[in-house]
């Protein structure tokens, strides 16, 4: 019998009896107990995956042994009961203004279900009385009143066996529509949120070698107590029992992420010097098999104490071929996931046949562009297909020009992904970036012996508005510039070595340069706001011609001569960035490379992409569609707060004025940048 937690129940202590109770109420209570105290027996541990290629412990049968006996130790942890963190301080708070709330959806869970089969009802039901066997859902307690009721629809999981995500009886996830009522009623402030990027180039290295553990914490959003005057808000209608509320966070709420994130980032606190944390997933690296084993052995004691619980078939020890938060990690390099590369390979036109497929066919897509090169040229026509307002069940007519486009994306995903590579500390790296009125395009690579190595591809649309908007060509080289070094951001502060930035516009270097010496600029404050911004960053600038190899890579994302306004040197930046000889470029030995991409970055793993595009029902598609867009997190910053805004606007607006008065007061303003880019305010 594995250790058990806690030995109480979270229901009523309803012991089986062989005399009929006519009290419908206890006859449910004893149904809840019964499955508690099933998912008390179930025990994952046997699941856990150890080595599976035999890599990493090939001949070690003591150090597999050692891990056996670990996970034996805390089998408790890798219980089928939902954890339950019980402390005061890992409570959730929130303000809901209740003016806003719905008393009488028009939605009900039968009303959501009442055109699938009656067995797939009975799966909706089931898994309620799971979540109330677990102490997630309770009644009401007596003498409070529902303030919000909401709806809820069911999605399909992944199926352990055949991977593909179907709803079954067997197979339900709830999912609480809080969009219109609680969600807009919420006081919510944005959140830090995880840097994917930050956390595979710190896995990527480790598989090289293989010590590394990969663990996901099973329902962790439930594992989160609802302080009591929030349950209320949160009430949902059983089938069959009416009126219940929701005591743990509920899946849907837009504070769950975040709230479940911060505590979670919490209680590992003394482990994240090694363990990288995405929502769910963590994963533990180390330079050794005993380091590994100790550090592993201080999380699980640390979940342990903190009653969470793993799901061992998505816990992964010792290995050297991953799958991390969509990609695949191997040998040290950012690989596709193969399950994602199938998707696309296995869709065609006959099978694509309305106006969602083709948009689930794109989003699959989405999830190769890190990798894609020339995604935005490849995908410009199916875009345009789905673009506007079709219906979602509209059909889609595959003329030969739509085959043919089809074609070219299929052909782009059979030959020319491109794996990519770590970030290493001590290599001297290099950004291309290159903008038009379409939008930006970047790569970052680095130079290793000679030979390029490709560290991530980036690029940004302008909307419809900004395309039509006729910036010069500084403006939208900057404008590119800024928004490529923002996102490497993480990169950029990671290697030793100044980051070299190439640009194909000569002004730009020109006038960077001039930044950094003091001089005057130019009257346009987008300009100086963005330059300044530039400042705060270890990097230069220089200029490249647009026909060189490096400028091209990156020139095929954006580049379109009809829309690009050329300044011609008439712009007053460019009479000042020519005021003085434009510097030669330093060579660079990089090889002739043909890729480009259009890179957005999904706002949802992959498995939550296939979740929500399987469901049937238009309006509760549509509603799982919107969240994913929804302005949950912030990116954060990865140094100390670089220029407030308001700074940055205000010292704009002062240096418009000090150049029309004359140049000497403007260098004395910028003579208050340093090379770090603080700006210090005179005396």
């Amino acid at each position: 019998m594995y250790e058990h937690l806690y030995d109480s129940s979270v229901v009523k202590s309803m012991k089986p009896t062989s005399v009929y109770d006519p009290d419908g109420t206890r006859e449910w209570y004893r149904k809840i107990e019964r499955i508690h105290r099933e998912n008390r027996e179930k025990n994952t541990v046997a699941d856990v995956i150890i080595d599976p290629e035999n890599t990493v412990l090939k001949g070690d049968n003591v150090t597999r042994q050692k891990l056996l006996n670990l996970l034996e130790k805390y089998s408790c942890v890798f219980e089928a009961t939902i954890g339950h963190v019980v402390d005061s301080e890992f409570e959730v708070h929130a303000k809901i203004d209740a003016a806003k709330s719905d008393r009488s959806p028009k939605s009900a869970p039968m009303g959501y279900g009442k055109n699938l089969p009656e067995s797939i009802q009975k799966g909706i039901e089931d898994t309620l009385d799971k979540e109330a066997a677990e102490g997630v859902l309770r009644f009401l307690p007596k003498g409070v009143t529902a303030k919000n009721c909401v709806s809820f629809f069911g999605v399909g999981k992944r199926d352990a066996e055949t991977a593909k995500i179907e709803m079954s009886p067997t197979n339900v996830r709830i999912v609480v529509d809080c969009s219109k009522q609680i969600n807009g009623a919420t006081q919510h402030c944005a959140k830090q949120m995880d840097s994917i990027q930050r956390i595979l180039q710190l896995a990527a290295p480790h598989t090289k070698h293989g010590f590394i553990a990969q663990v996901d914490i099973s329902s962790m959003f439930h594992c989160f107590a609802l302080a009591k005057e929030l349950w209320p808000h949160f009430v949902v209608n059983h089938p069959k029992n009416g009126e219940m509320c929701y005591t743990r966070l509920p899946m849907g709420w837009i504070s769950s992420p975040a709230a479940a994130r911060e505590l979670v980032t919490r209680i590992l606190y003394d482990h994240l010097p090694y363990t990288s944390v995405y929502m769910d997933d963590m994963f533990i690296s180390a330079n050794s098999k005993e380091q590994l084993l100790d550090r592993l052995e201080k999380v699980l004691a640390t979940l342990k104490y903190r009653n969470l619980r793993l799901k061992g078939k998505k816990c992964l020890i010792f290995a050297k071929d991953v799958v991390l938060l969509g990609r695949r990690v191997k040998d040290g390099k950012i690989l596709m996931n193969r399950h994602i590369l199938q998707k696309a390979i296995d869709a065609t036109p006959e099978n694509i046949t309305t106006v969602k497929l083709l948009k689930r066919y794109l989003g699959v897509i989405n999830y190769l562009a890190i990798s894609l090169p020339r995604r935005t040229e490849v995908l410009w026509e199916l875009n345009k297909e789905v673009s506007g307002s079709r219906k979602l069940a509209e059909r889609i007519e595959w003329t030969p020009e739509l085959t043919a486009a089809y074609k070219k994306v299929a052909h782009a995903i059979n030959t020319q992904i491109v794996d990519l590579f770590q970030i290493e500390k001590d290599l001297e790296t290099y950004l291309v970036v290159d903008s038009s009125n379409l939008g930006s395009g970047a790569y970052l690579y680095q130079l290793n012996k000679g030979k390029t190595q490709i560290v991530r591809l980036w690029s940004k649309k302008r909307g419809d508005d900004g395309q039509n908007a006729q910036w010069s060509s500084c403006q939208l080289e900057l404008h590119g510039i800024l928004n490529a070094v923002l996102n490497f951001a993480w990169e950029i502060d990671y290697i030793s070595k100044p980051l070299t930035v190439i640009t194909d516009s000569a002004s730009v270097q020109k006038l960077f340069e001039r930044a950094r010496q003091g001089k005057s600029l130019s009257q346009d404050r987008r300009i100086n706001e963005m330059i300044v911004k530039l400042l705060a960053f270890d990097l230069t600038v220089i200029y490249e011609k647009g026909e060189s190899t490096q400028i091209h890579l990156a020139d095929f994302i954006s580049r379109s001569p009809t829309l690009l306004t050329d300044c011609s040197k008439e712009c007053t930046v460019c009479k000042l960035a020519y005021e003085n000889q434009i510097p030669k470029a330093s060579p660079l030995d990089a090889e002739n490379l043909d890729l480009v991409t259009k890179i957005e970055e999904p706002a949802v793993s992959f498995e939550v992409f296939e979740e929500i595009y399987n469901i049937k029902d238009e309006q509760a598609f549509k509603l799982e569609v919107a969240k994913t867009k929804l302005n949950i997190y912030v990116t954060p910053k990865t140094r100390e707060e670089e220029i407030s805004m308001a700074v940055l606007r205000s010292a704009s607006k002062q240096l418009a004025r000090k150049i029309k008065n004359n140049d000497q007061q403007n260098s004395a303003y910028f003579s208050g940048l340093t090379q770090s880019g603080e700006y210090k305010l005179s005396e």
